[in-house]
């Protein structure tokens, strides 16, 4: 499930990116989306079903290097966590969760889809854009304070 952003009135800001180089550029635009895909994050773990919890305890934000020329940076909302700290600090590991997060979504034979990621997805869209928007503004700005000295 992927959904592409075409964001229009960043031109000043893309400057600054290309200004800043490759690599830090990358960690600029990674650090935006990592903080605007939260409230996605926080929805689907509102809305996933719980049975041993394990699940919701799954869900994460994930950012990748972009494969295509034109992309970058991807971010995605998801079943990515192998472990999680228990209360009193130790790790626990969790089962791959990805199969029961797919037929939840989806459905499956005799159980009807209960889709928790897309919702959270199209309710949070114009929010993801502001706080995309607004930190990697902050970012850049950054990057530029760090480069000066």
């Amino acid at each position: 499930m992927e959904l592409d952003f075409n964001i229009q009135g960043l031109d000043r800001l893309e400057e600054q990116l290309v200004d800043l180089g490759g690599e830090v550029g990358f960690k600029s635009l990674r650090f935006a989306a990592r903080k605007s895909m939260a409230p996605v994050l926080d929805d689907a773990k509102a809305n996933a079903r719980v049975d041993t919890g394990d699940m919701k305890d799954s869900l994460s934000i994930r950012t990748r290097r972009g494969k295509s020329g034109d992309t970058v940076v991807t971010a995605s909302v998801g079943s990515f966590k192998r472990s999680v700290k228990n209360q009193d600090g130790s790790k626990r590991k969790i089962s791959k969760q990805h199969h029961k997060v797919m037929a939840q979504e989806y459905g499956v034979r005799n159980i009807p889809a209960q889709p928790f990621l897309r919702p959270a997805l199209d309710k949070n869209a114009a929010v993801v854009l502001g706080i995309f928007r607004t930190e990697l503004s902050k970012a850049i700005a950054r990057a530029i304070k760090r480069a000066g000295k």
